[in-house]
């Protein structure tokens, strides 16, 4: 005789196990985001760096924040030398020094803690001659806005309010796989280099 189970004991099943385990899947899968901005966060506040590292896609967030950097010093070194003349011969003379100043703050901002201090404060990062990361000076010190959002299935957003600044500062995680999340690009406003 074969065991056949009734209606009756499969809306059980589904009503007690099957919808209850969805539904904490779902949960996870959408709260997957603030778990990972946790972790990194957690991970940098305990010095746990090698652990931060894995919530952070540095070649990308390297090209797009040196990219912004760049563009930003570029339009402000070419409205600063006033005539035209001048102005391709200054920029010629002033775009190596630019360069080299770029790469310094980029190494010191794309680091787990550099962009700590960017996400929370909106501070870039600097060196000191010895080559250690210092903490520039914020012009003010009122509490940053802090908003987060999914800005689509897989990019999940945390946008930084600063009241010196025009636009927030936007840092854009991506999904990798199912529930890991790497930060993975960095948009800022043009006023964060002065």
């Amino acid at each position: 005789m074969k065991f056949i189970p009734n209606n009756n004991q499969n809306s059980i099943f589904l009503s007690k196990v099957l919808l209850p385990l969805l539904l904490l899947l779902a949960g996870y899968f959408y709260s997957s985001p603030y778990i990972a901005i946790f972790l990194f966060k957690s991970s940098v506040e305990d010095g746990k760096i090698s652990e931060a590292k894995k919530y952070i896609n540095f070649p990308s967030v390297r090209s797009s924040f040196k990219y912004q950097l760049k563009s930003n010093i570029d339009y402000n070194l070419r409205k600063n030398i006033s005539s035209e003349i001048l102005s391709e011969f200054g920029y010629l003379l002033l775009n190596p020094v630019a360069n080299v100043f770029i790469e310094k703050i980029v190494d010191a901002t794309i680091s787990p803690k550099g962009l700590f201090l960017l996400i929370e404060t909106g501070k870039l990062s600097r060196t000191d001659a010895m080559g250690n990361t210092l903490n520039r000076d914020n012009q003010d010190m009122v509490e940053p806005r802090i908003n987060f959002y999914y800005s689509s299935f897989n990019r999940f957003v945390i946008a930084t309010e600063i009241q010196r600044f025009s636009k927030p500062i936007k840092t854009i995680w991506s999904r990798e796989g199912i529930f890991h999340w790497k930060l993975n690009s960095i948009d800022m406003p043009l006023e964060i280099i002065n």
